[in-house]
């Protein structure tokens, strides 16, 4: 059993319905643009999805998109409570600046969004690049460095040429 990610500008792309689909997979189906995905995948450095999992809902209802979380400039009570919402995850100065740093970029440069200038924003490593390549590109070749990425890429890779034989 397949699922499409609606999106407005790309082709539709079938994910599999396994029962522990990839972090990126729920935050590109929220939000299609990448933000979330790239904001996702920042937190998640050097901590377990579980941990992340658990902040991330909360985080984009309290700040939805980019325009929300750029807002939450450094002096703000807004960054205050980031901080708090961020810091079991440890590091939450680093992450709560990088988030915060990362979305004022995502509405200034536009020329940035895709997997080769990624890395220009704030917080973004190769991790996201990766990411970025799979679930937002839709390029299954890439050998992700991610044991989890490098899976799901090779997974997405036998839906579409399953499904392009099919046509």
């Amino acid at each position: 059993m397949t699922t499409p990610i609606n999106t407005s500008n790309r082709d539709t792309f079938w994910l599999p319905t396994l029962d522990d689909p990839p972090f990126q997979v729920y935050l590109v189906e929220q939000d299609p643009t990448g933000w979330r995905m790239i904001a996702g995948c920042i937190l998640l450095g050097q901590v377990h999805r579980g941990q992340v999992g658990k902040k991330v809902e909360i985080l984009f209802e309290r700040w939805p998109n980019a325009e929300r979380m750029a807002a939450a400039s450094t002096r703000s009570s807004e960054y205050t409570e980031l901080l708090e919402l961020v810091s079991p995850l440890g590091s939450q100065f680093r992450r709560a600046k990088q988030v915060v740093e990362f979305s004022d970029q995502w509405l200034e440069h536009e020329e940035w969004k895709n997997s080769t200038k990624l890395w220009r924003f704030a917080g973004c490593s190769w991790y996201a690049a990766e990411a970025w390549r799979i679930f937002i590109d839709r390029d299954c070749a890439t050998e992700p460095q991610d044991y989890v990425l490098h899976r799901w890429a090779k997974t997405y890779a036998g839906i579409r040429n399953r499904k392009l034989r099919n046509r």
